[in-house]
């Protein structure tokens, strides 16, 4: 009987495979940046093409850095003109965004911004410690979670750049994380490594210093457990620290910067929440930590360093407290970096001829962690271009300018009659729009395009009554009416008021500071958050009845003039 040909046909298709392979190795200096630069260049024209932005949740969130990007542009300094425990980072780009494409182009364009800030570490990092599939695969994943405009957690028609700096900062630390594995030959050098994590750790400090934090601890534990990288994690801290110091120079709002940051912490907590919400958060990214786990069960089979096992441990841990302290939905995003260390990490004494199978099953639950998060940010992001470029009209949409947000999106909160009798009571305004969508199960205190309905309304009572100019002040969450009125900012005051986080009733900044500089207070009959209203009401209210007096209201703003003396 003849032989059978399988074995020779098998034989050969795998043949095929490792050519290909092979071949994709020998061209990988070119290949991995011309698709990632493929995947900015892609992301980036979807963002801006469109010259408008479409936002279907945390509308008032996007309208707090159009405000401060405002500030920015009008002359004033983040952490000497007005205070943030945000770092300046998270307002220049934006206010480049506002010079560039104005209040529809303004978030577009400060993600392209930060996208171009990205791009160069993120390729050296990739090439320099990944294999040529990998590094493609972490690339464009972490384009799309730089660029896709949703915050963790959300659906994908939650279109919103709200928290966009949450979404920055996990590309940084999984950047950085990345690099305690060892350097591939021939790639970089010791001082690169030193100067590229220096520049993952300034940015992160510079947006939001949580992150910061984070990445700066790593390095200890990196210095002790991990002899190949004793040279970058100081270096790494050296070079920080002397670019913090030069930024310094120019800016001189560090000390203010950490004592605003020192003031949301005292508000907010340092640690929020318990054991039991940390729990909680544990078991609503149940499949996440399940596939991380058997991950790091694989790497001890093919007996990785207890050493880079701890620090793997480590950087989840780092997320789950991330995701504890954010205004975020699910999503350990931590684990996915933490998760490609676990499978690429040498197993002690492993040959060349070891089994493939540890390493290929870690690789597909890799694309299970990965396949998530990367498929909402890129369905995202082709659904805000088409959603950007496209406005209806109809009757559930709002529009200023360029800026476009619609109903539909909205926190699931029920409505209770006592809900009803707090919200509902700008009279006939408001409750046109409730009628419009009584029918919808959930809504938050109002809807998206209500709250441009009440910008709408604030503009035409502010440039109507002669009796209100000046700077503007509100009494809610944030003050949009400088930026979309021309005029200046008050300075000393918040970049945002938010109770518990950024004041409570026993820690704020005194009135006679905070109203100094103030012409004109806005309070809103419909707030944006009911408990940050009533507690500045609570707070602030004796000294406005004091220094301000009433002057107009309309259907949604009832407006105070500084009483002259």
């Amino acid at each position: 009987m003849a032989a059978s040909p399988m074995p020779e046909m098998s034989g050969g298709i795998w043949e095929r495979f490792a050519s290909l392979f092979r071949l994709a190795e020998e061209r990988e200096q070119l290949l991995v940046p011309a698709v990632i630069l493929a995947g900015v260049l892609l992301s980036v024209l979807l963002l801006v093409l469109p010259g408008a932005t479409y936002s279907g949740k945390y509308t008032n969130d996007v309208f707090i850095f159009f405000d401060n990007a405002h500030r920015l542009l009008a002359g004033q300094v983040p952490n000497r003109d007005f205070h943030s425990p945000l770092g300046p980072l998270a307002y220049v780009l934006p206010a480049f965004g506002l010079r560039v494409g104005g209040l529809g182009g303004f978030m577009p364009w400060a993600t392209a911004a930060f996208l171009l800030l990205l791009t160069p570490i993120l390729l050296y990092v990739c090439r320099s410690r990944l294999p040529v599939g990998f590094a493609i695969g972490f690339g464009i994943y972490t384009v799309l979670l730089a660029a896709g405009p949703v915050n963790i957690g959300d659906e994908v028609d939650s279109t919103s750049f709200a928290m966009f700096y949450n979404r920055w900062g996990y590309a940084l630390l999984g950047l950085l994380f990345l690099m305690i594995l060892p350097r591939r030959e021939g790639r970089g050098s010791r001082w690169i490594d030193a100067a590229a994590a220096a520049l993952l750790l300034m940015l992160m400090f510079y947006l939001k210093v949580s992150y910061f934090m984070f990445g700066a601890a790593l390095m200890v534990p990196l210095f002790f457990l991990l002899p190949s990288q004793r040279f970058m994690a100081p270096a790494s801290l050296a070079l920080t620290a002397l670019g913090i110091g030069l930024v310094e120079l120019a800016w001189g709002g560090t000390g203010n910067y950490l004592r605003d940051i020192a003031a949301a912490a005292e508000a907010s907590g340092a640690l929020r929440g318990t054991l039991f919400t940390l729990s909680r958060l544990a078991l609503q990214n149940f499949m996440a930590c399940i596939l991380f786990l058997f991950v790091m069960g694989l790497a001890v089979y093919r007996s990785v360093r207890w050493q880079t096992l701890l620090l793997c441990l480590y950087m989840a841990g780092a997320g789950l407290l991330l995701a504890n302290q954010n205004a975020q939905g699910p999503g350990l995003l931590t684990l996915i970096p933490a998760a490609l260390v676990a499978i690429l990490a040498p197993g002690r004494n492993e040959a060349t001829t070891a089994p493939l199978w540890p390493r290929l099953t870690g690789s597909l639950l890799l694309a299970a962690l990965v396949l998530p998060p990367a498929t909402v940010s890129a369905v995202t992001l082709g659904y805000f271009s088409i959603k950007s470029a496209r406005p209806t009209g109809g009757p559930y949409e709002q529009q200023i300018g360029d800026f476009i947000t619609a109903e539909g999106m909205i926190d699931p909160l029920k409505i209770g009659p006592q809900g009803q009798r707090r919200v509902y009571r700008a009279e006939r305004a408001d409750l046109d729009i409730y009628n419009k969508i009584k029918n919808t199960k959930y809504r938050q205190g109002f809807s998206q395009p209500e709250f441009l309905i009440t910008l709408k309304d604030g503009m035409d009572l502010l440039r109507r009554e002669p009796r209100l100019e000046g700077k503007i002040f509100v009494f809610d969450m944030g003050n949009p009416f400088s930026g979309l009125l021309g005029r200046e900012s008050p300075r000393g005051v918040d970049a945002w008021n938010h109770v518990n986080r950024t004041f409570t009733e026993t820690s704020y900044r005194p009135p006679q500071r905070m109203f100094a500089d103030v012409d004109v207070v806005l309070i809103p009959k419909v707030a944006t958050d009911l408990p940050t209203v009533e507690a500045m009401q609570r707070v602030y209210g004796p000294y406005l009845s004091l220094a301000f007096e009433p002057v107009a209201t309309s259907d949604y703003w009832r407006a105070y003039r500084k009483r002259r003396l």
